[in-house]
């Protein structure tokens, strides 16, 4: 699935489960290919890695509907006071 995002970012996002029942999303973002586990969530689904595109930072991935958020935080934030939050709208594949 591809995705736009409002800073002109592009995501590509492969959900896949593995041998053992556990869903995953692969994420290509600028060239980059990050994956990212499922975690609970109250509403949609939510992926997280403690790899994040900049060192030293984690990565959230959190679909609802065909919109997902991109949130980037310190490795360390337990209170989301460092978040960098970005909006996407999944994109049609072309006709």
């Amino acid at each position: 699935m591809r995705y736009s995002c409002e800073n002109g970012t592009a995501v590509i996002a492969q959900y896949v489960e593995s041998h053992t029942g556990e869903q995953h999303v692969n994420l290509e973002i600028a060239g980059r290919e990050i994956g990212l586990a499922q975690v609970r969530s109250a509403s949609g689904a939510k992926y997280e890695t403690d790899a994040g595109l900049t060192p030293g930072r984690k990565l959230a991935w959190w679909t609802k509907g065909d919109g997902a958020m991109l949130i980037e935080s310190d490795s360390g934030d337990t209170d989301g006071s460092t978040e960098a939050m970005v909006n996407c709208q999944q994109v049609a594949p072309a006709q």
